[in-house]
């Protein structure tokens, strides 16, 4: 995890899912919410209009982290921190790394391992995380293919950099690698429920309208509140002297953005023309 490759993977992964996840919020899942998408559509050319609020947030992406690099070739990078705290008893050691968490080294009062008190509450999020995406997925494909691809994909994409931030958090919280791969299993297997409740309401009544929407909201909160703040800890880590240079992080990010936005901008031309 703490090699350049990875880094470089994980860089590329958080901006396609940040990509994906927002032109899904934007471009599928709400209009699918406000029956923006019928051929009778109340509002014309609802797509293309959606893109440029699209292009207006990766527009001032790049606007800031070009500013950003070119007042960073000004000044010298700064060495890696390391603080040391200790707390009741346990001695903690937070040492920032690339992938931008931290090791939690605890131990109790007979010497043995502790783990942290973030890696169960991150496995309750990511429980409840997982059953929404499993609604959205079940409910999307009741409405039609295209859908169902396209919010699959979005989910597919944010999930990967996801769960390997997951393991890496849950390791550096105390757990053994079975233990941390063993319990994000079963996080992520509350999924399938999500799944049979999205079809069934999909299936049986109107609901699946209200799903997209709740769903919509959580994919453009996680993108701007979850993936573009974890772009920007990147790129500042890169400032403070980190294994690649700023300008590297900048390329493999947009990389990552443009790749998310065009995958769902195909998917809403030519999706209509998927049939299974």
């Amino acid at each position: 995890m703490n090699t350049r490759i990875f880094g470089r993977v994980l860089i590329f992964c958080v901006a396609l899912a940040a990509g994906t996840l927002g032109a899904t919020g934007l471009l599928v899942l709400i209009p699918e919410s406000m029956h923006l998408t019928t051929e009778d559509s109340p509002v014309p050319d609802y797509h293309w209009k959606l893109t440029t609020a699209l292009g207006g947030i990766y527009m001032f992406f790049v606007i800031e982290r070009i500013i950003r690099v070119i007042v960073h070739n000004k000044n010298k990078p700064m060495q890696q921190e390391i603080s040391i705290q200790e707390n009741s008893g346990e001695k903690k050691e937070f040492i920032e790394q690339n992938n931008g968490h931290s090791h939690y080294q605890g131990v109790d009062k007979d010497g043995k391992k502790t783990v942290a008190p973030v890696a169960w509450i991150l496995l309750i999020g990511d429980a409840l995380h997982n059953f929404v995406d499993g609604l959205s997925i079940g409910a999307a494909f009741t409405e039609n293919i295209f859908t169902g691809i396209s919010v699959s994909l979005a989910i597919i994409c944010e999930e990967l950099p996801h769960e390997l931030g997951d393991i890496a958090v849950l390791l550096h919280s105390g757990f053994t690698m079975k233990r941390a791969l063993l319990c994000n299993f079963l996080a992520a297997v509350v999924c399938f429920v999500g799944l049979v409740i999205g079809v069934l309401v999909g299936d049986t009544t109107d609901g699946n309208q209200w799903i997209f929407g709740i769903a919509g909201g959580l994919f453009i909160y996680i993108a701007l509140a979850d993936m573009f703040p974890e772009m920007s800890q990147q790129a500042n880590l890169a400032e403070k002297g980190g294994s690649d240079s700023p300008g590297v992080v900048f390329v493999y990010q947009n990389a990552g953005l443009l790749c998310g936005f065009l995958i769902i901008e195909m998917l809403v031309n030519f999706g209509g023309n998927i049939q299974v």
